[in-house]
């Protein structure tokens, strides 16, 4: 897959309200999972909360390919910055 089809399907993906809700419901539901664990259950707590950074993480990682798309079409259109 080209750069270019990357940033694309990214920035598609980051507009899209399903994809967005997706990580918010999941996270929320994560949340909501580790506030209402046993807090003697300290691998289970710890399973959800490193869950709930995975879900930011891949977030994170769209975002972030979505915006190098930005700055590159900023970038071609200001050659002198």
């Amino acid at each position: 897959m080209t750069e270019e089809l990357r940033i694309e399907h990214a920035q598609r993906l980051i507009k899209d309200n399903l994809f967005q809700e997706s990580f918010v419901t999941l996270k929320d539901q994560l949340m909501n999972e580790w506030m209402h664990s046993q807090h003697l259950d300290v691998e289970r707590r710890e399973s959800l909360w490193l869950s709930v950074k995975l879900v930011d993480r891949l977030k994170s990682h769209f975002e972030s390919i979505a915006e190098t798309g930005k700055m590159s079409e900023y970038l071609k259109t200001h050659p002198y910055i």
